[in-house]
């Protein structure tokens, strides 16, 4: 069993003695932890290999986009607008990062028409009226891309290619950017929590290992023991480690992760439910669909064995009577007689 790098096996002496977070499984304590300015440029910044003094601006973007139904669908998304500078070059640049979280398996075309909903939203403009460049951010409780290896963050970023397929970087004076393919294309941050390392390293293992902490746990809170205090990243994780005690302590939000927990569990029971039904559909299909192959094989032996009577009533019928050879054949009258005028 992984070991979040926070967290260690606790015995039922130490627990009591150590202060309870709030699950940032939870939307609600998840927002709770984006709501501070700091640890959101924290986030932020780890996530994409920035230094938090990179982030000069990072303002939360009123979100337009309203999900009714928003419990059922799982999806967490929140947006900022952020002036990212550039330590080589000085050069400072305008995003929108679009970030969303889930912690269960979604049909993708609601985080293409989120995303549509993004790019096309008027508002989403520099100080000079050009689209800002989007930066989309997945969080995702589960694995949805493997096949390039067990990363718990994959960098998605696009490029420009000639007609040999070489990657081209461009002439760009000043630091500057074409504003037509930043307004265009898109970077993308997949974040995988269930392959977050046991023993993380970097800045950003360690940010992610606080998700991991329980991250197939419904509980709503759980212990934390103290950080080391030789870690290089102690203050960034123990602040917010301690704004996760705040939410624990903070009634408001406890009663918003207790509703969430019932909702999902309803949801939850509802999907075994349905995947239970679909389950029992194939299998009466594949029955189904054996029961008519048998009947196909019965009809095909039926049709042999008529050809087989009706050649041996043939072959009988000149020496003997149609009642003889019904006696000897074991069968109707009739039939011989049917077989015998049908020549």
């Amino acid at each position: 069993m992984k070991t979040c790098y926070i967290c260690k096996v606790l015995t039922l002496e130490n627990v009591k003695y150590m202060e309870l977070i709030a699950n940032p499984i939870y939307d609600s304590a998840f927002k709770y932890l984006l709501e501070d300015d700091r640890i959101a440029k924290i986030l932020i910044s780890a996530l994409l290999n920035l230094e938090t003094a990179d982030i000069i601006e990072l303002q939360q973007m009123k979100n337009d986009v309203v999900d009714s139904n928003r419990r059922d669908l799982k999806i967490f998304h929140v947006d900022f607008s952020a002036k990212i500078v550039d330590r080589e070059t000085g050069r400072e640049e305008q995003v929108c990062i679009e970030l969303q979280k889930s912690w269960h398996k979604e049909e993708y075309q609601r985080f293409r028409t989120y995303l549509s909903t993004q790019i096309g939203n008027e508002s989403n403009v520099d100080k000079d009226g050009y689209p800002l460049h989007i930066i989309s951010v997945y969080i995702f409780g589960h694995v949805v891309v493997s096949e390039y290896g067990k990363y718990p963050v994959l960098y998605i970023n696009p490029h420009v290619e000639d007609p040999l397929g070489n990657v081209l970087k461009g002439n760009f004076p000043n630091g500057k950017r074409n504003r037509f393919l930043d307004a265009m294309a898109y970077n993308m941050v997949i974040v995988q929590i269930p392959y977050v390392n046991a023993r993380p390293n970097s800045r950003l293992d360690k940010i992610l290992s606080i998700f991991d902490a329980a991250p197939n746990s419904k509980v709503i809170e759980y212990p934390i023991p103290p950080l080391p205090d030789t870690d290089a990243d102690k203050k960034e994780i123990d602040y917010i480690v301690r704004r996760l005690t705040e939410a624990a302590a903070n009634n408001e939000v406890r009663r918003k992760m207790s509703y969430e927990r019932y909702i999902d569990n309803i949801i939850d029971g509802k999907a075994d439910a349905e995947e239970k039904y679909a389950q029992s559909r194939t299998l009466i299909k594949e029955q189904q669909e054996k029961l008519e192959e048998k009947d196909k094989q019965l009809e095909e032996k039926d049709k042999q064995l008529e050809n087989v009577i009706a050649k041996s009533v043939l072959a009988l019928s000149g020496a003997k009577s149609a009642s003889e050879i019904a006696e000897m054949l074991g069968i109707e009258v009739s039939i011989v007689e049917q077989i015998i005028n049908a020549q």
